[in-house]
């Protein structure tokens, strides 16, 4: 039975390299290195913005595998951490030793290669830095999931952050809160297009989830409240006259073509002042209908917690334990009838920006500082200090 185990196991590895090329070299000497494809291209922005050319990209996911690196030198350091190691893991040590970087960059800070990767990183001069890449609220009540992890420096969105993870992570230098850099080039970005929002747009930004058809019967149940959302923002903004702004998702090979989308949403609110904005063509798509919206709504987004950095109203309709963070329930429903999502709707609506945002904890905002500028000095203070 194992031999037929480990079969699969080649012929699904060969399936997943097909498309990879292998270099029989070493890979170039860079100070910085990027772990993970995750948001990669969020950071290939931030380095263009502060003229950083020397990184290297460490493919670390099989299916997104574009580059091996195979050497004689590379070799030996996999034999030999092999024996502590994961083969997966034992190559992406071994590639990291050869670059030589004096940072580590992630959006995956709970990568487990990662993890296991940095413990033999302390004792060479080469500083982890983990960015938080969405809302860990739901660690609270899930500790055992997510508390491997080995990083030096982990950079959280805010001080709920900050105390999530120093309750669940151990292996740290420090923790500090400084918002979502994804927000700040966002705002860099609108900046660049010479976007004026002071006076939104739109009334409602509905931030889209993936659908992967139009049967309801074969929606899983998170496509099923995203659908029933839909219909009752629609209905809302239809009865109080308001303009909508939808945000799609990027698709990829994986799902349903775009057109498929927009025929969706166009069919939901063709009685409503509507436009359908779609990710596809601009990663920062959705931060800007935030930027030129009132209020934002989506059944489960990190998007969420980065608009209310923004002074935005935002609802959720989506189960969930958060109201710890909360003086009241005013930011999210449980699963409901659209009489009590329009009621809730209209008070948040008609509510004064004071009023609303009192009913939170302000430790569950954002950092707000300059997200791009620390980060940049950051990285150079460490890379003078581990030459």
């Amino acid at each position: 039975m194992s031999l037929i185990i480990n079969n699969i196991k080649k012929i699904y590895l060969l399936k997943e390299l097909r498309n990879t090329k292998f270099f029989f070299r070493n890979p170039p000497k860079k100070k910085i290195l990027i772990f993970d494809q995750i948001s990669f291209n969020y950071l290939i922005d931030f380095f263009r913005l502060n003229s950083i050319k020397s990184y290297f990209q460490l493919d670390c996911r099989l299916r997104n595998l574009q580059h091996i690196y195979l050497s004689f030198e590379i070799i030996k350091k996999i034999i030999i951490y092999s024996k502590f190691l994961s083969l997966k893991q034992a190559y992406l040590l071994s590639v990291i030793e050869t670059i030589s970087p004096r940072v580590i960059l992630t959006f995956n800070e709970f990568s487990k290669d990662l993890s296991k990767i940095s413990i033999f990183l302390k004792k060479k001069s080469i500083t982890t830095i983990s960015l938080q890449n969405s809302d860990r609220s739901h660690i609270l009540y899930d500790d055992q999931k997510h508390n491997k992890i080995n990083s030096d420096i982990l950079l959280s969105y805010g001080e709920i952050d900050k105390n999530i993870y120093k309750k669940n992570i151990k292996n740290y230098r420090f923790i500090k809160p400084f918002g979502s850099l994804k927000l700040n080039l966002a705002k860099k970005f609108k900046k660049k297009l010479n976007k004026n929002f002071k006076k939104p747009q739109y009334d409602i930004c509905l931030i889209a989830k993936r659908l992967t058809n139009q049967s309801d019967k074969n929606l899983t149940n998170t496509q099923k409240k995203f659908t029933k959302l839909v219909k009752f923002v629609a209905k809302f903004a239809y009865e109080n006259q308001l303009k909508v702004l939808v945000c799609g998702k990027p698709y990829s090979e994986n799902y349903y073509n775009l057109k498929t989308e927009k025929n969706f949403f166009n069919q939901c609110f063709k009685k409503v002042d509507f436009k359908y904005s779609s990710s596809q063509t601009n990663k920062y798509n959705s931060y800007l209908g935030v930027l030129n919206s009132k209020i934002i709504i989506s059944t489960n987004s990190t998007l969420l917690r980065e608009s209310l950095g923004e002074k935005k109203k935002i609802l959720s309709l989506c189960p969930n334990k958060y109201n710890q963070f909360l003086k009241t329930g005013i930011y999210h429903l449980q699963d409901c009838n659209y009489k009590k999502f329009s009621s809730h709707l209209k008070k948040i609506h008609n509510m004064t920006d004071t009023s609303y945002f009192s009913k939170f904890d302000s430790n569950f905002f954002m950092k707000k500082m300059n997200s791009v500028s620390y980060l940049n000095n950051l990285i150079k203070s460490l890379i003078r200090k581990n030459r």
